[in-house]
């Protein structure tokens, strides 16, 4: 445990994450004000945030939509699989 070792295994999962919805228009905080544990994504203009919200709660992914804002938080009971049905809902609302 402890808090630097938290982060790192946050961070360890969210890098992929990052970097695959990088490429898909979605946009992080400036790396000096981000904390892997919790952070929002700010979502592309052509994304419904309503509807993907939507998708992610019948996907059983409880994030917090905070206008054209996905808040996320990350811990140590998430996992990659989590990140990846993240990422998939959000890749498969995108492409609708």
């Amino acid at each position: 445990w402890g808090t630097e070792n938290i982060q790192d295994y946050c961070k360890k999962l969210i890098t992929p994450l990052k970097e695959n919805l990088s490429k898909i228009g979605v946009v992080f905080e400036n790396e000096e004000h981000f904390c892997h544990h919790l952070f929002s994504l700010c979502l592309p203009s052509n994304v419904d945030p309503i509807q993907l919200k939507a998708n992610l709660d019948e996907n059983n992914v409880y994030i917090s939509l905070r206008g054209k804002h996905l808040r996320v938080s990350v811990n140590v009971f998430n996992d990659v699989n989590d990140l990846n049905k993240l990422l998939d809902v959000i890749s498969n609302t995108l492409n609708e």
